[in-house]
């Protein structure tokens, strides 16, 4: 059984691209075209869960999460799908949408510096 970018998820993956929210138009313009050093892909799946952004060589996703993700419900289920998808050895780290709205500067600097360390080891 395939695990990663499965054929039955592609037109979900394809309809998040087409509808992304402002903070993943900023993120993408950002990660796009190997401009922090790794080729990022958008809407990228592993099992029924698609991750924001991957980035396949250092293993790293990254999650921009909005106001549905404050919940109790949705934060126990974020939970359970990062712990899932960390069993294949995937990095995580998270920005909220304010966070790469009002400081994108200041994300894609921590984001940098995170990349950098995973390129290291």
């Amino acid at each position: 059984m395939r695990i990663a970018n499965r054929e039955e998820l592609l037109s979900r993956r394809r309809q998040n691209r087409r509808d992304m929210p402002l903070a993943e138009k900023i993120m993408w313009s950002a990660l796009r075209n190997d401009r922090l050093g790794v080729k990022f892909r958008r809407q990228h799946s592993f099992f029924n869960f698609i991750v924001d952004f991957y980035a396949s060589e250092i293993k790293l996703a990254v999650e921009i999460d909005g106001l549905s993700h404050e919940s109790d419900q949705e934060k126990n289920y974020d939970a359970y799908r990062q712990a899932k998808i960390e069993t294949l050895g995937v990095r995580f780290v998270r920005f909220t949408n304010q966070e790469v709205i009002n400081d994108a500067g200041i994300v894609m600097e921590r984001l940098l510096r995170i990349i950098d360390e995973m390129k290291a080891t």
